[in-house]
């Protein structure tokens, strides 16, 4: 095959993907500059209120960038490398369903990922949750005599100093839901699909007729992640459970979601195969393409 010939066969492949890219990418892009540029909703509250008076954690055992790694980039090379691997039992000419393979679970991780993120930041700024450890983001200017009076008057955010920033206590009220739950979720939840499915733990010859075999303990690896990093959550004093419950369902059904819309079921014969076999086009170029 003729060089020329190859790069037409990758662009007729990736052609037929550019609107699923471009959504994804939509969709990712408009989260973030709602989480940069939009006020999340300011509810009331009261000082005595013992649900939001926990102490800040200045230290967390997840950080964002850390959560990053662990929930977002760790899955994601733990696929690559078990995709690797598939491609050494593969001979040259087979390399097309590889790249098929590799290119099909980034872009339906990358797409779990994006919906994921729209979900729980539009629910975090409209619902505007107070965090466990808000009074003290907020640092309430009130003479003490005025909270003896009257302990359960209720107050605005016009009263808060934000001792530790004005983003700081603006992102007091995004607790509901738990983002890092939700990214736990997607991430570690996703590469437990895409075990079950390349390894065919529920179907194929590693099924051993339903049978229970050790291998199949593989999937409480990632299940472990997802709840340590959920519970943390409660640990730091930024969320509570129902926080962390909502946002482990939100990461659960997107990254569910997206991972059936190109890959079959892990009950499947086939299940370690896309949905749709597009990598001959790679080979041969001769598939019409929708209009």
């Amino acid at each position: 095959m003729s060089l020329l010939k190859t790069f037409k066969n990758y662009c007729s492949y990736f052609e037929k993907y550019l609107s699923t890219w471009l959504v994804a990418v939509a969709i990712f892009t408009c989260s973030t500059y709602m989480e940069l540029n939009t006020t999340p909703f300011q509810r009331h509250f009261s000082l005595s209120d013992t649900k939001i008076s926990y102490p800040f954690s200045k230290v967390e055992q997840f950080n964002n960038f850390k959560l990053a790694i662990t929930a977002v980039v760790f899955p994601f090379t733990i696929m690559v490398v078990i995709i690797f691997i598939k491609s050494l039992k593969k001979s040259n000419k087979d390399k097309s369903q590889i790249i098929h393979l590799a290119h099909i679970t980034t872009l339906s991780y990358f797409m779990a990922l994006s919906l994921n993120v729209i979900i729980t930041e539009f629910l975090k700024l409209r619902i505007g949750k107070l965090r466990p450890d808000f009074l003290e983001r907020c640092g309430a200017d009130v003479p003490i005599d005025d909270i003896m009076l009257d302990p359960f008057k209720i107050y605005n955010s016009s009263i808060c100093t934000a001792p530790y920033g004005q983003a700081i206590l603006m992102d007091g009220f995004k607790s509901c839901p738990s983002g890092h739950s939700s990214f736990a979720w997607t991430g570690f939840n996703f590469l437990n699909l895409f075990i079950m499915g390349q390894l065919k733990l529920y179907s194929g010859s590693n099924n051993n007729k339903g049978r229970f075999t050790l291998l199949k303990l593989i999937n409480l690896l990632p299940l472990a992640f997802c709840l340590h990093i959920a519970l943390s959550r409660s640990q730091d004093y930024r969320h509570d459970f129902y926080d962390i419950t909502l946002g482990s369902l939100i990461g659960f059904t997107a990254s569910t979601f997206s991972y059936y819309q190109f890959f079959h079921f892990i009950f499947d014969e086939d299940c370690d195969q896309t949905r749709f076999d597009d990598s001959k086009l790679l080979d041969t170029g001769d598939v019409v393409l929708p209009l």
